[in-house]
């Protein structure tokens, strides 16, 4: 008999039936529509409209590195997810996802994203909470690439209530 499910972080739970996961998928599908709502403004040819659709398609891809606003690097089996001792801490789903949503103006879903990194992986001092890894981390380049993503996000978003206090 076909059968009806989801899955989530690592959990499958059976719906009901085709009713239920039709009505989740409809809701699944109007929060991207609205979260795309509001996305730059591009004009191609009728012949390349397929292009937009494909940037679309990867932005909604990535958003799928998160639970919530906690990037999970991984499916939770590897040792950057927040199933690892690391907690989630590397920086590349903040830095690439993050900078991509700010290149199309979608600041509502990056500054969340990037607030929560900022309060939780970065110290006062400035220096990335990596756990596992030291202070060195993965890379040496990761503090300035977050403070570049930093000033990237005030300078298009505009908005700081969003901002460390």
């Amino acid at each position: 008999q076909f059968q009806y499910f989801f899955a989530a972080n690592g959990t499958i739970s059976r719906l009901a039936g085709g009713s239920e996961f039709y009505s989740r998928l409809l809701d699944y599908k109007r929060f991207f529509d609205s979260a795309l709502d509001d996305i730059m403004d591009v004009t191609l040819p009728d012949s390349d409209r397929r292009q937009l659709d494909t940037a679309k398609s990867v932005l909604l891809s990535a958003w799928g590195n998160y639970i919530g606003d906690q990037p999970n690097y991984g499916d939770g089996g590897t040792y950057w997810s927040v199933g690892r001792q690391d907690n989630g801490s590397l920086p590349l789903n903040v830095l690439s996802v993050e900078d991509a949503n700010l290149d199309w103006g979608l600041c509502d879903l990056a500054l969340p994203h990037i607030g929560y990194y900022f309060q939780n992986y970065v110290s006062a001092n400035g220096s990335i909470k990596y756990y596992t890894w030291g202070a060195l981390g993965d890379s040496v380049g990761d503090i300035g690439r977050l403070a570049g993503l930093y000033v990237k996000a005030v300078r298009v978003c505009g908005d700081h209530a969003w901002e460390r206090s």
